[in-house]
């Protein structure tokens, strides 16, 4: 990864694991359709895996609508509108899949993201529950879509603590990853 100060290039081969097998690895434009899609081949690839293959692929899902809802880097298309751009990588280890999701976020953010990702690390599972239970009553109370339950459901799915890294480019943006790995064993 080569983080400047003035310009940000990032490539998929700095998070590959030297004895791993990629399964998935994407860096462009994060339509939902585009998410769709690869969420379906995913599926079918890890089918062997049944509940696991499940719980992969709702963890892929929740972790590349992030990218969707909070990148700033943009791509300009055709469509009306520009699309949000990052990088999601799945990979076979031993006895877990890995699934790293990158991108740009505005540097306000990183605080809001540091303690939301350290809050659901901290809390137990039954704790977990019963706060996305409560994100989710919020959510009805205010008339808001999702109840932001996103890394909640994560940490609850895969049962293990998500590990992120917030790099500031500069005084306007930063680079953000995400990784959570799910157990090829039910846990």
């Amino acid at each position: 990864m080569n983080i400047s100060a003035h310009f940000c290039t990032y490539t998929p081969y700095a998070f590959f694991e030297e004895d791993a097998k990629t399964l998935l690895c994407y860096q462009g434009p994060f339509s939902m359709s585009i998410i769709s899609r690869m969420g379906q081949d995913l599926r079918q690839d890890t089918a062997t895996y049944g509940y696991i293959s499940w719980k992969l692929f709702a963890i892929f899902i929740e972790l590349a609508q992030n990218v969707h809802f909070h990148a700033v880097e943009r791509n300009v298309t055709s469509q009306p509108e520009t699309m949000p751009v990052g990088l999601v990588m799945v990979e076979d280890l031993n006895h877990t899949f890995e699934i790293t999701t990158a991108n740009i976020i505005p540097i306000e953010s990183i605080q809001k993201i540091q303690a939301r990702c350290e809050a659901v690390n901290k809390l137990s599972l039954s704790e977990l529950r019963k706060y996305k239970n409560e994100l989710l009553s919020t959510a009805v109370d205010e008339n808001l879509s999702g109840g932001n339950i996103g890394l909640v459901q994560v940490v609850l799915l895969s049962q293990e603590k998500i590990q992120y890294d917030l790099v500031p480019i500069n005084e306007e943006i930063a680079f953000f990853t995400l990784t959570t790995t799910i157990k090829k064993e039910k846990q």
